[in-house]
């Protein structure tokens, strides 16, 4: 399954039951396109669509710089 998530960040993903992981990834706001689309998978990826609606001209005089954020973490369930 494919989701289109248009946002600036996108839902944590868990990965077990005894432990609550998850990944959120951060468009910075000063990226062409904020906020991003994102391309996320079931199988846990997810990448910035900076492509996804429109192409994007790269000019050679003016580089292309994006900037992303990533968090990850995990915390131990109790029973």
């Amino acid at each position: 399954m494919l989701t289109d998530i248009t946002a600036n960040r996108v839902p944590q993903i868990k990965i077990t039951p005894k432990l609550d992981e998850g990944v959120t990834c951060f468009d910075h706001p000063l990226n062409p396109r904020y906020p991003v689309s994102w391309h996320v998978r079931d199988n846990g990826l997810i990448s910035p669509a900076f492509c996804l609606r429109d192409e994007y001209l790269l000019e050679k005089t003016k580089p292309l710089e994006l900037c992303y954020g990533l968090h990850i973490h995990l915390e131990k369930i109790e029973p």
